[in-house]
């Protein structure tokens, strides 16, 4: 009984070990073989780390110029009247666009 369940676990072992490799039948061949490890060596590379800063800094220039505009305008009554006149036309804009598609839809029906 010992001998069959020994036999038992090998034969299962070996069932789940191999059926979880690759056939070597249809297993692909390539030159390049990358990892997880190159791709955190890329990662954490100067030249990327250098990238990665620029980008930073460029998307903060470009907040902090967004948020001075804001504030320019809150500050000035008339960019801030010019400023709610050009969101309404937008907004009637996307009523009326809206408008028209509801109606082409009625049409097709």
């Amino acid at each position: 009984i010992v001998n069959m369940r020994l036999s038992l676990c090998i034969i299962t072992f070996t069932t789940v070990a191999t059926g979880f490799s690759p056939d070597p039948r249809t297993a692909t061949r390539s030159a390049c073989k990358m990892s997880i490890v190159d791709d955190w060596k890329d990662f954490f590379s100067p030249q990327e780390r250098n990238h990665r800063r620029q980008l930073h800094k460029q998307e903060m220039a470009e907040i902090e110029a967004t948020q001075k505009e804001i504030l320019e305008r809150r500050r000035d009554p008339s960019k801030m009247q010019a400023y709610h006149a050009k969101e309404v036309a937008r907004h009637r804009q996307f009523d009326n666009q809206h408008d028209f598609q509801v109606e082409q839809e009625l049409s097709q029906d």
